[in-house]
């Protein structure tokens, strides 16, 4: 009778152990989506208030999309489009400036990708300027990111990064926490790096099609296109 007892604790404690690995494998495995988009064809749209993403499918054509900024039914400057200019950073929002010198007539410099700590300012030449926080990587360095509920929380992650000096690096995720997006992108080959709205606000269409979204799609003050 005790050699049955053993035998049948020894199954238990074995399901145990797989179910608890099973569990563990399905609560941090997450899907991702890496995307190299040269700087030339990148098209960010922005919208007075905010609007649903067929807007910008119907109203700018657009085939593939991102979301980006941080909003509550308004922009967070600073921010730059074709047309809208919100250059005043009174919260000091790290961002991102996408400079194309040539067509503003400064044909001796060349593209390029700048990332900000808050406190600089982009250039007269800055085609598209967007905000976001925290910034994740500077010049190949990873940035403390302080553990806050923010922070620390498994959520969906939109990550804009530099690849190269005329190539942006796209990263979505369902699943990650803000403080591993530093090293996440610094292993994906990027010099530096900002996280952008992410949660319930995070959506990647591609192609004409929705390659992740939620179930209650939100709607946006701008986009990020190509």
């Amino acid at each position: 009778m005790q050699i049955f007892f053993n035998k049948l604790e020894y199954k238990m404690k074995k399901i145990i152990l797989i179910t608890v690995l099973l569990l563990n494998s399905l609560l941090t495995h997450s899907k991702e989506w890496v995307i190299k988009i040269p700087i030339s064809k990148i098209r960010i749209f922005s919208t007075k208030g905010l609007k649903k993403p067929s807007w910008f499918i119907t109203n700018h054509g657009v085939k593939n999309f991102i979301n980006l900024s941080f909003f509550d039914n308004s922009f967070i400057p600073p921010f730059k489009d074709d047309s809208v200019f919100k250059p005043n950073n009174p919260k000091v929002w790290p961002f991102f400036s996408i400079d194309l010198p040539k067509i503003y007539s400064v044909p001796t410099l060349n593209p390029n990708i700048f990332f900000y700590d808050g406190h600089g300012i982009p250039a007269i030449w800055s085609k598209y300027i967007v905000s976001g926080i925290p910034l994740l990587l500077k010049n190949n360095n990873e940035q403390y990111i302080s553990k806050n509920s923010f922070t620390i929380a498994m959520r969906p992650r939109t990550v804009i990064g530099k690849y190269s000096i005329d190539t942006l690096l796209i990263f979505i995720t369902d699943k990650m926490r803000v403080i591993d997006l530093p090293k996440k992108m610094k292993s994906l080959g990027c010099s530096d790096a900002l996280n952008l709205d992410g949660g319930g606000s995070t959506i990647l269409y591609e192609n004409g099609e929705y390659t992740y979204k939620q179930k209650n799609i939100r709607s946006y003050p701008n986009i990020l296109s190509w």
